[in-house]
């Protein structure tokens, strides 16, 4: 279902975004398996300039505020690429994945411990 705004405008949820990101990284593993060329039927319309680079980590920035968000999206991408594509994944970035994962949940414990305080 679409939601839609007071102005009958379509309401962009951070789910929404979420799933932007996944197949932008998506697509942008392939590419690297494919030697750098957009080769899947669906990644046809996409270019990428000689100099263009996409990271991981600058998609994870539109999470910066949504750690939750940030960790299912992580967590997604980690599961989706585990395997056969781990190694096209890694070359998206700059980080360490899994690193990034880890702290995502110390935020999350974090922010569990210090609501437990203030009760």
């Amino acid at each position: 279902m679409i939601e839609r705004g007071k102005d009958n405008d379509r309401v962009i949820t951070m789910e929404d975004v979420s799933n932007v990101a996944f197949r932008i990284v998506e697509a942008m593993v392939y590419y690297t398996a494919h030697g750098n060329h957009f080769a899947r039927a669906s990644d046809k319309h996409l270019e990428l300039g000689p100099k263009q680079v996409v990271r991981i980590e600058d998609l994870l920035q539109v999470f910066v505020d949504h750690h939750d968000l940030m960790t299912d999206f992580l967590k997604r991408i980690l599961t989706e690429f585990s395997e056969a594509r781990y190694n096209d994944l890694e070359r998206l970035t700059q980080i360490k994945l899994y690193n990034r994962l880890l702290e995502c949940y110390l935020v999350k414990k974090q922010r569990i411990d210090a609501e437990v305080e203030r009760k």
